[in-house]
């Protein structure tokens, strides 16, 4: 074995998982598309470590093995990372317009936002929305 896990790990995360999570800061994720990339990440992880379904080992156990994160926890750290930016930039980008933007949405219109989207992923982490906001405002990270 040329290379050592670890570095195959890290030459994954680095290219495979973060090209497939490049943008995925702004996008609006549904539990099954999250569970899509979940799936893809222990597979990747799997096939590094030599692994098949056979084997019947736990992603946890895989996860710990490899000292790799969940791609459900890449996703809230990336959406955090960018909302971090958008929360300090200037009222007049359309970002943080978009963000702040109050109002009702047409009937047949999305069902979920991305503001929504980012609210329940905090509070899954059992951190309060104007909290976040008001700690990234003094450049303090959560």
């Amino acid at each position: 074995d040329l290379l050592h896990t670890k570095s195959k790990v890290t030459v994954c995360n680095g290219i495979c998982i973060s090209m497939l999570l490049h943008g995925c800061e702004s996008w609006t994720m549904f539990c099954k598309q999250v569970r899509t990339l979940g799936v893809f990440h222990i597979r990747c992880l799997q096939r590094i470590l030599g692994l098949t379904w056979d084997d019947r080992i736990p992603h946890t156990k895989i996860q710990g093995h490899t000292s790799s994160t969940s791609a459900e926890a890449m996703l809230l750290h990336s959406t955090l990372r960018r909302t971090g930016h958008v929360v300090r930039t200037d009222g007049s980008r359309l970002p943080q317009i978009v963000l702040y933007a109050t109002g009702t949405h047409l009937w047949g219109g999305l069902n979920k936002r991305w503001k929504g989207h980012l609210k329940r992923s905090l509070a899954a982490g059992r951190v309060q929305w104007r909290q976040q906001e008001a700690s990234t405002r003094d450049g303090k990270a959560i």
